[in-house]
């Protein structure tokens, strides 16, 4: 459906208190999509870009910004998905992943062609 939204009674519930970050915030925005779109150019990764863009934001913050920036961060989910794409980009590269996708495939292949839907599904 429709969304009716407010902006007046959000810009006066949250009101902008540092104009000197939001400008600071807004450049390196700019300056990290410039650089996604200069990716043919530069030849950087995008996960390079997006971590040095964040790391230019903590250094525009002044330290006390930072470390309340840094006490809000949930840690412990962070690290479960960090370990998680370990996980996975080492399952992947043991061939782990084509076993399972080739055993798979060898069991569906038995069924007779009307039937590999439904027992695929299952």
């Amino acid at each position: 459906g429709r969304l009716d939204v407010d902006i007046r009674q959000l810009q006066k519930l949250y009101p902008i208190t540092d104009r000197g970050l939001l400008v600071k915030c807004l450049v390196v925005l700019g300056c990290v999509i410039t650089s996604f779109f200069l990716h043919s150019y530069s030849h950087l990764d995008p996960a390079w870009i997006s971590i040095m863009g964040a790391i230019w934001l903590l250094v525009a913050f002044d330290m006390h910004h930072c470390h309340e920036a840094l006490q809000q961060v949930e840690w412990d989910t962070l690290l479960f998905f960090a370990a998680l794409f370990v996980l996975v980009e080492a399952v992947g590269e043991l061939g782990l992943l084509r076993f399972i996708a080739e055993s798979m495939s060898a069991v569906v292949a038995v069924v007779p062609v009307g039937g590999r839907q439904s027992f695929s599904i299952f």
